[in-house]
């Protein structure tokens, strides 16, 4: 039987994005903290959820992703995240303080009922004790009814897609995208998102096509230069890059700016 293709990633817009958050905040602060995890972070679900507070680093604007918790067969179970490796991921001062203002509420809801936090307290809880993570199909769910409320069929795992995407998008290297994902290799961070990473590279394409078209109109300026009678005036500059910079197809200031190296350095 022929190999089954994996599906394309179909990520939410940034719009879409934007309005399940502002849906979500307004409901349920704690779920809405967590979507926005999975958005900047690109952290699986399983990963978000086994986070405890002490993977957080707010001064040195940092969360570590150690641990993968998941539900099999009614038994829960945290184990190694797919690399077998702990990866840190930075996090934007935005993020810190949601996370502070989240763990600081959590801690005055307890104590209004004598109980404490401690340290290692689970990041996502059901629990003011933040003793045991939420399961991770009760968060698919939830995600489910309010993605439907506001009209997204992306699933929860699409949020994944969405930083991934997003990052690409915006230029930023695919070194960096893979190691936020947590993907062994670059390669499978491209294998997926290679259509996303198109613009990035069409825009790296033109950056070295232009340079190398400025290098040579500065180059064929500097052979016409060298044939005309050396000037060092700004008048006489002027006059030279009024006659010449059209030639080589350069605008008259920055003829007059390399005219003026090329003098410089007579």
């Amino acid at each position: 039987m022929p190999r089954q293709r994996k599906r394309q990633p179909n990520p939410p817009s940034p719009k879409d994005a934007a309005r399940l958050l502002n849906h979500v905040w307004e409901r349920d602060e704690q779920f809405a903290l967590f979507l926005w995890s999975a958005m900047t972070t690109g952290a699986r679900r399983g990963e978000l959820l086994a986070l405890r507070e002490t993977r957080f680093d707010f001064e040195a604007q940092e969360v570590a992703f150690s641990k993968n918790y998941l539900v099999k067969n009614g038994q829960q179970i945290e184990k190694e995240t797919k690399t077998g490796e702990e990866r840190p991921v930075s996090l934007d001062p935005l993020t810190c303080q949601l996370f502070a203002s989240h763990f600081s509420r959590r801690r005055m809801a307890a104590a209004t009922v004598g109980a404490e936090v401690p340290v290692h307290a689970f990041a996502f809880s059901p629990g003011s004790d933040g003793a045991r993570p939420w399961n991770p199909d009760t968060m698919t769910h939830r995600y489910e009814r309010y993605a439907a409320a506001v009209g997204i069929t992306s699933s929860l795992k699409e949020l994944r897609h969405y930083s991934a995407t997003q990052l690409l998008a915006s230029g930023v290297d695919l070194r960096t995208v893979s190691g936020r994902l947590g993907h062994a290799e670059g390669s499978t961070t491209l294998r997926f998102y290679a259509q996303f990473a198109r613009p990035s590279d069409q825009r790296a394409a033109a950056v070295l096509s232009g340079q190398l078209a400025d290098l040579r109109k500065k180059e064929a300026l500097r052979v016409l230069f060298e044939q005309q009678t050396p000037v060092r005036d700004d008048a006489g500059l002027m006059a030279m890059a009024e006659s010449l910079a059209p030639s080589v197809g350069l605008d008259l200031q920055t003829a007059v700016t390399y005219l003026s190296e090329f003098a410089a350095l007579t």
